[in-house]
């Protein structure tokens, strides 16, 4: 029987079916709005940065063409270790595979995907908390925006929130059934989120030692504990191992998935570093290179090995010496770094959606869909109430007590509301907050007795039922153990502990390097299962009488935790119009790469406009000025690139050649010499500054710029060609001369 005057909240089978299916369908129709909005952007077909080599390194696995996009280096992922995880890019090379090379295609897998994902957070949930909780759970994930946008990116993150949940599910399966496969499923799984996104290794090694303790606490033999955490990783290692392998085999160096790490390292500890930026200061210092980007980065290793007078030029060399500079700046100023370090938690929690290629929170501003839809701040604060929650439940994580509010927690919280929009600093609001949601769930908190049919939805018996142990003989958690809050906690308790372990062991995976929006990404999924179960708890008090005034207060809570979170408490470095600026940038560059140069112009005339020192927006414009025939405009942009970035040489030879155009070919030399000073082998600029000297005669000139480039730059082909074919000329011209002399 259920209590006098407690109406249950667990949904009927045939309801909850019927609103999950609701659930899945408001999921589809945001998710269908969202791609026919970004069917016709300008990027959609014509992906910048990491789309853009994901999109590259995928399209020449199926076709077998290698050649790099216009205006790119030479990645030489053929022929050298992985730099970048090859996961998503071989996800990417098989939906082309099966479905062709159409850009609409991954999208609508990756939204396919989504809509599993929201499965996944369903079944979890109600699998810990009940079918409420995931119900719950499932709607934030359909209404989190960052879900959409990234499953309409030719990026990672969808995959990674489908591989984490996937093997949170096997674990968890492992857990109530204590059977080897179950384990070795997700080392599997583990395996392939790790070619995906390498630092994962970390919250895998934090998840085998779970799998000992959760045995462990459910008074189960600990050695058979340890042997199933053992097939866990060395299920991983298995599927990791094709990859360390063929790394060895076309460099002989020993890269386990990917060689980024050790700038990446670097990025996120260095002196000039903010945290929030790949960005290097001292790049050119250190490898001669101004920028690096997944497109030229083997060129910054071979300028890394020139300039620092490495022995090799290997990759693996490369990522060692920056593995090792970013610890020195943590021995000579171990203050600098923890202060950078919490500057970076301080991100990775905080309410900015910070950017490390494309601009998102400038594309969510101008989405008409998902800057109406809540974000990671809201998902943090509902899992933050249901912290609160389960603070006061009498070491119950999961135990929904009876709270007794008063008048005055109502008020405080309602003033701490107020309070949060008038600029309360931000730790203080937290401690109040928490001081009064904690007090009213400690007074006077009891539990409600339910009847067995209400324990589905996470409702506590009143008292402790007794049971077998929890891993019988035969290998299996008995479904009343499941239940109960004792013998070792109830269901819920070891998936939230599974969801705590991956969350902490994300954070500090990727804390060592640099923060952006998507690297938390995979950590929302275990923030939704738990804010699922604080509204599914006030529901239950809502539709409870006598209960409703602590859903009201639970509401305000939630409402204040939410202002709370959404106050930085740092900024990221880049304010509005320089972020304005860069997704101009990106915007005309998708457009001039998909041969629009028309309005790629005016887009990068507005990335300047916004921000004047966007020294590579001023050169792309330069580019679609000279390929819309504006004279007048590409010297114009050409002048103020080499203003804007005055150590970019592709600026400087740039504008020599449109002043060698207009004339002016003493300003056009000085140009030529300054690019190659800046950059010694590019072989452009060598080849204009030699056509120039021999049109003045300078032929001797000449050859010596020519030889010069070939010692930086041996692959230089066309300038070993025009240098033979200099000599050639030279060669009679001085037989000549000699001959004349001697007569």
């Amino acid at each position: 029987m259920k209590p006098s005057g407690e109406k249950s909240s667990r949904p009927s089978g045939r309801r909850g079916i019927a609103a999950l299916a609701l659930v899945l369908v408001a999921g589809l129709l945001l998710r269908g709005a969202y791609l026919f909005s970004i069917w016709h952007a300008p990027d959609f077909a014509s992906p910048v940065l990491d789309p853009q080599l994901n999109d590259y390194w995928a399209r020449a696995i199926v076709t077998g063409n290698w050649s790099p996009p216009a205006h790119a280096d030479d990645p030489e992922i053929a022929t050298t270790p992985y730099g970048r995880p090859p996961g998503y890019p071989y996800f990417l090379a098989v939906v082309y595979r099966v479905l062709g090379l159409n850009y609409g295609a991954p999208r609508l897998v990756q939204t396919a995907l989504g809509l599993i994902n929201l499965l996944l957070l369903y079944f979890l949930g109600k699998a810990w908390f009940g079918r409420g909780a995931g119900l719950a759970a499932a709607g934030l994930g359909a209404v989190f925006w960052s879900f959409l946008y990234f499953e309409g990116e030719l990026n990672s993150p969808v995959l990674e929130v489908f591989l984490y949940l996937t093997m949170s599910g096997a674990l968890w399966k492992w857990f109530t059934s204590r059977r080897w496969d179950w384990a070795l499923l997700a080392g599997v799984l583990l395996g392939l989120h790790a070619l995906v996104r390498p630092n994962v290794l970390l919250p895998g090694v934090f998840a085998a030692a779970w799998m000992v303790w959760a045995a462990w606490n459910s008074k189960a033999s600990v050695k058979h504990g340890m042997a199933h955490a053992a097939v866990f990783l060395l299920a991983a290692a298995m599927v990791i191992s094709p990859v360390l392998v063929r790394n060895y085999r076309v460099a002989h160096e020993f890269v386990l998935i990917s060689y980024y790490g050790g700038i990446n390292a670097y990025i996120g500890n260095n002196p000039g570093s903010t945290g929030d930026s790949p960005k290097i200061a001292d790049l050119r210092e250190i490898t001669g290179r101004g920028e690096w980007n997944c497109f030229n980065y083997p060129q910054v290793v071979r300028g890394l090995a020139e300039k620092q007078g490495l022995p090799d030029a290997s990759f693996s060399g490369a990522s060692r010496w920056f593995y090792r500079r970013a610890l020195d700046f943590w021995v000579s100023d171990p203050l600098a770094a923890l202060a950078l370090t919490a500057r970076k938690a301080a991100l990775f929690w905080g309410p900015a959606e910070v950017s490390d290629s494309k601009v998102v929170s400038i594309e969510r501003l101008h989405s008409p869909l998902l800057r109406w839809l809540p974000g990671f701040p809201a998902m943090l604060a509902l899992a933050l109430l249901w912290t609160a929650f389960a603070l006061a439940r009498h070491g119950e994580p999961t135990a929904p007590g009876a709270p007794r509010f008063g008048l005055w927690e109502g008020v405080t919280l309602s003033l701490a509301v107020v309070a949060t929009l008038a600029g309360l600093p931000v730790p203080v609001m937290v401690a109040i907050m928490w001081v009064v949601i904690t007090c009213g769930w400690l007074r006077n908190a009891g539990y409600i007795p339910v009847s067995n049919a209400d324990l589905d939805s996470g409702a506590l018996p009143p008292s402790p039922p007794t049971c077998g142990r929890p891993w019988s003989s035969k290998g299996d958690l008995g479904e009343s153990c499941l239940k109960s809050p004792f013998e070792g906690g109830f269901r819920g308790m070891f998936g939230v502990s599974l969801a705590l372990t991956l969350i902490l062991a994300h954070f500090l995976s990727v804390l060592p390097f640099f923060i952006a929006g998507r690297y938390r990404l995979p950590v929302a999924p275990f923030l939704i299962l738990l804010g699922g179960d604080a509204l599914a708890q006030l529901s239950r008090w809502a539709t409870t009488p006598g209960q409703r005034r602590h859903a009201l207060v639970g509401a305000i809570a939630a409402v204040a935790l939410f202002g709370a979170v959404g106050t930085p408490i740092v900024a990221d470095t880049q304010s509005l119009l320089p972020r304005l600026s860069t997704w101009h940038y990106h915007r005309g560059v998708a457009l001039a790469d998909a041969g629009k140069p028309g309005p790629a112009v005016l887009e990068f005339r507005q990335a300047v406009q916004a921000d004047q020192k966007n020294g590579p927006a001023w050169l792309r414009l330069g580019f679609a000025c000279a390929a819309t025939g504006d004279a007048a405009g590409t010297l114009e942009a050409y002048t103020n690139a080499a203003i804007a970035s005055p150590d970019n040489p592709l600026a400087h030879n740039n504008l020599g050649w449109e002043l060698q155009k207009a004339g002016r070919t003493g300003n056009a030399r000085k140009e030529f010499e300054r690019a190659l000073e800046l950059d010694p082998g590019l072989e452009i600029a060598a080849i204009n500054l030699g056509n120039l000297l021999i049109a003045g005669g300078e032929r001797n000139k000449a050859v010596a710029v020519y030889e010069q480039l070939l010692l930086k730059n041996p692959k230089a082909t066309r300038a070993r060609k025009n240098l033979e074919a200099l000599k050639e000329q030279i060669s009679p011209s001085n037989n000549r001369a000699n001959k004349q002399a001697q007569e």
